[in-house]
């Protein structure tokens, strides 16, 4: 399986990285991200299994359209906290492009499934009541 994943730089991202490198029925792990991905944590033996491209604008895919063909599924780990934007950079970041990201695969894959990952609540320190 071939699978394609943002947020890879966040908390929840971070962790679908580290599984899926584990993880014998995923063969390709395409990092799609807008800063460079630190994979020094990751496993030796997963490295080649996983690729990491730079992209900028997530409201615009024509760039990728033709890397999203190949994939089986996409897992959407990108997000953030209410708490660090405003309202609209909120509603930009987690349903505009989202939406964007959705469209533009189901456009030039049918078949692709897109899972949505929420870290809401999500405590690095494992002690939050929810």
């Amino acid at each position: 399986m071939k699978i394609i994943l943002t947020g890879a730089t966040g908390l929840v991202g971070a962790e679908v990285v580290r599984q899926a490198m584990l993880d014998k029925g995923i063969s390709e792990i395409t990092a799609l991200v807008r800063r460079p991905l630190d994979i020094q944590h990751l496993p030796d033996e997963g490295k080649e299994k996983l690729r990491i491209v730079i992209h900028k604008d997530f409201l615009n895919y024509s760039a990728p359209m033709e890397l999203f063909k190949s994939q089986d599924a996409c897992l959407w780990c990108l997000g953030i906290s209410q708490n660090q934007v405003s309202k609209e950079e909120y509603n930009t970041i987690t349903y505009e492009y989202t939406m964007a990201a959705a469209k533009a695969m189901l456009s030039a894959n049918p078949s692709i499934t897109f899972l949505f990952v929420s870290g809401e609540g999500a405590d690095t320190s494992e002690k939050s009541k929810i």
